[in-house]
């Protein structure tokens, strides 16, 4: 199948299952200028989430799509990649999704993900959130970071975009409220660092082709906590 070409500035497909943190940030980025996109569309497979919030506080539009009332993943993917389709999205951004999306020939390699993680390490189902960061600690890590990479059909797989690492500090709990110094993100993940929830879960912005956008790599597997 050919390739698709992605245009300088993408059009976003937003998918998300809670409070929609990286949402926030790229309409931030996008209402300050500073964002290689625009954000056309969200969804969630969840009802009530902070994020469906944010999307309808800043006019985008927003759906629901669960996956209990699909009888599998693909006709689950197929209900969300559609609906990105409908709004002309050239590319989706997994921001703190939590089911795993099956992606479809047509769009491979124009599905980003943000994971909380220096993958490999800390990766794969059950790896989100806090759960990522406690693991984290139990094992003693003195650094963490996120990932930022392209999504495939397995959990946390896939080609690695853009990664940022951040020191584990002896006080550190998953939890942890601190900023990252602006001087001390690279240049290709400045669009999208903003103040994290914990010491080492930064939220970056990516890269898909040529663009560069704000946005959500292992360890020992036995680390993992379950999702």
């Amino acid at each position: 199948m050919p390739r698709i070409a992605i245009p300088p500035r993408p059009r976003l497909a937003v998918f998300l299952s809670g409070s929609g943190t990286t949402l926030r940030n790229l309409l931030a980025r996008q209402a300050a200028g500073t964002l290689a996109g625009e954000v056309v569309c969200v969804a969630s497979d969840r009802d009530g989430v902070a994020g469906l919030e944010r999307a309808a506080n800043a006019g985008v539009p927003a759906t629901v799509v669960r996956r209990k009332q699909h009888a599998d993943r693909e006709s689950f993917g197929a209900a969300l990649i559609g609906w990105a389709e409908a709004h002309g999205a050239d590319l989706v951004c997994l921001a703190g999704f939590l089911q795993l999306l099956a992606v479809p020939d047509r769009w491979e390699n124009r599905v980003v993900n943000i994971h909380p993680s220096l993958l490999p390490s800390f990766g794969g189902k059950g790896c989100h959130g806090a759960h990522v960061h406690q693991a984290v600690l139990d094992a003693g890590c003195k650094v963490s970071g996120c990932t930022v990479h392209l999504a495939t059909n397995e959990y946390d797989r896939g080609p690695i975009l853009v990664q940022k690492a951040v020191p584990v500090l002896p006080d550190d709990t998953a939890s942890t409220s601190r900023t990252t110094p602006p001087t001390s993100i690279p240049a290709g993940c400045k669009p999208m660092c903003a103040p994290r929830k914990s010491a080492f879960s930064p939220t970056p912005p990516t890269r898909a082709g040529s663009s560069t956008f704000p946005s959500s790599a292992s360890a020992p597997r036995a680390t993992r906590a379950p999702r």
